[in-house]
């Protein structure tokens, strides 16, 4: 249940989201850094999350996503889509 969460998702192209395939999460950072290298688009957000740069609440393990990691990035999700819906309701 956890793993289609939004607190596990990030936003990659079709072609380098198929590159990750079912690997873990230090794979998928290491191929996300050489797509970037050769030229492919990831977007910030994407890019902070698997570089954990999202929360200081995330644990420091860099070759592991927990569910602790999981449970940050959406906090962090639903605090920015409440910032924006706090703007338009100002509007």
């Amino acid at each position: 249940d956890r793993l289609n969460s939004l607190g596990n998702m990030a936003l990659l192209r079709s072609a380098d989201n198929k590159s990750n395939s079912n690997g873990m999460f230090d794979y998928k950072r290491y191929n996300l850094a050489q797509r970037v290298s050769a030229g492919s688009f990831v977007p910030k957000h994407t890019y902070d999350v698997f570089s954990k740069l999202i929360s200081a609440e995330m644990t420091p393990d860099l070759s592991v996503w927990t569910e602790k990691d999981i449970d940050v990035h959406e906090k962090w999700v639903h605090g920015k889509l409440n910032h924006i819906t706090q703007k338009l309701n100002q509007i």
